[in-house]
C-alpha cells in the first residue's frame, strides 16, 4: 500500500494559474512568462537562469464613494440607490443630475525597486437588472482627496487627457476592467481617479466587491 501527502487543489510547477486565486506549490507563484501565467519560482529567490515574469500586487481602494456632481458628500446617491453602489451617470432620471464616482488607491513600498508592466483597474458590476448599462464609462485623474475632504468637497478630475476610455457595454453582475499607464504608479505613491459615463443609462458598480487597482511588476 502506497501511502503520501496530497494538498487539494494545489498545481503542479509549470501549471497554467490565476494571479486572483493562485494555487502554486510553496517556493512558487503565479507568475507572468511569455504572456502567460503559470507557477514559477519566485522571482525574489529565482537565480540568474530563472525564467523571465511578473507578479501582481492587489490594491483595493481605500475611498470609493458616489457623488452627485451637483451636491458634495455621497447623501444623495446613498438615499436613491443604496451604500453599496457606485453609480455612473450623465442624467440620473430621478433627481435630473449626473452622479460620478471617485477612487483613492494607497500604493505602498511594495512597488520598490520594481518595474511596472502593466496596470489595471477592475470593478464589479451590482447583481441587479438596474446595473446594467450600454456604457461602462471612462477613467480620468481626479484631485488628491480624502474619505474626510470628498464628504465636504467633490475633487472634480484635473485637465489631462482621460486616463482609460469607455469599455463598452455592461451586464449586471460583470468585471469591467480599464488599462491605465504605467506612469501613474510610484512607491507609496496615490492615484485618486474619477469615473464618469456620457450616459444616461445608469452603470451600477458594487461597492462591497472593493474596486482594485492590480499592479504587474517584476
Amino acid at each position: 500500500m502506497a501511502c503520501g501527502c496530497y494538498q487539494p487543489g494545489q498545481l503542479a510547477s509549470g501549471s497554467p494559474c490565476s494571479v486572483d486565486q493562485p494555487t502554486c506549490p510553496t517556493g512558487q507563484t503565479c507568475i507572468r512568462v511569455d504572456g502567460v501565467f503559470r507557477c514559477e519560482s519566485n522571482p525574489s529567490s529565482a537565480g540568474p537562469d530563472a525564467p523571465i515574469g511578473t507578479h501582481r500586487i492587489a490594491y483595493p481602494a481605500t475611498v470609493s464613494a458616489c457623488i452627485s456632481d451637483a451636491f458634495p458628500g455621497e447623501e444623495v446617491c446613498t438615499d436613491i440607490y443604496s451604500p453599496n453602489a457606485l453609480v455612473l451617470t450623465k442624467l440620473d432620471t430621478t433627481t435630473m443630475m449626473p452622479f460620478s464616482s471617485y477612487l483613492r488607491f494607497d500604493l505602498d513600498d511594495a512597488l520598490a525597486g520594481t518595474t511596472v508592466v502593466a496596470v489595471t483597474l477592475q470593478m464589479t458590476a451590482l447583481d441587479t437588472a438596474q446595473a446594467a448599462s450600454d456604457q461602462s464609462g471612462t477613467v480620468w485623474q481626479a484631485n488628491p482627496f480624502t474619505q474626510t475632504s470628498i464628504d465636504e468637497t467633490t475633487p472634480g478630475k484635473t485637465s489631462m487627457p482621460v486616463l482609460a476610455s469607455d469599455r463598452g457595454a455592461v451586464a449586471k453582475d460583470a468585471i469591467v476592467e480599464w488599462p491605465l499607464a504605467s506612469t501613474l504608479i510610484g512607491a507609496n505613491a496615490v492615484l485618486c481617479v474619477e469615473l464618469e459615463s456620457e450616459s444616461a443609462n445608469n452603470v451600477i458598480y458594487d461597492k462591497t466587491t472593493p474596486p482594485t487597482l492590480y499592479v504587474d511588476v517584476y
